[in-house]
């Protein structure tokens, strides 16, 4: 997922859905208000992020709560034929709530 190792989180929720292709869904509170220190900026480039981003909800996972929110994100391409959608949304509190649904093709 490329975050940061030196961004303090404080995890919300964690769910790995193996198969043909694993994918990750994760949720944490990071202690910054700005999306760029959560990543390794050498691979996740955040530029491309949009207002109103929508990830796919989970109606069996009560902590993965996107539809209630309005977040900003985008897909972001990694090596080795993965992906994540990544949303967020500002707590206005010096933190961010972040959202990552990661998999693989």
């Amino acid at each position: 997922m490329y975050i940061d190792p030196d961004i303090h989180i404080r995890p919300q929720g964690f769910k790995l859905t193996s198969g043909i292709d694993d994918s990750i869904w994760f949720k944490f509170v990071a202690e910054t208000s700005d999306i760029t220190d959560v990543f390794a900026v050498h691979v996740v480039d955040t530029s491309s992020f949009t207002k109103k981003f929508a990830l796919r909800s989970d109606s069996t996972t009560s902590w993965w709560d996107v539809p209630a929110h309005s977040l900003t994100g985008g897909q972001v391409s990694l090596p080795n034929a993965r992906f994540m959608n990544v949303g967020y949304r500002d707590n206005a509190d010096d933190t961010l709530t972040v959202y990552i649904m990661w998999h693989e093709t």
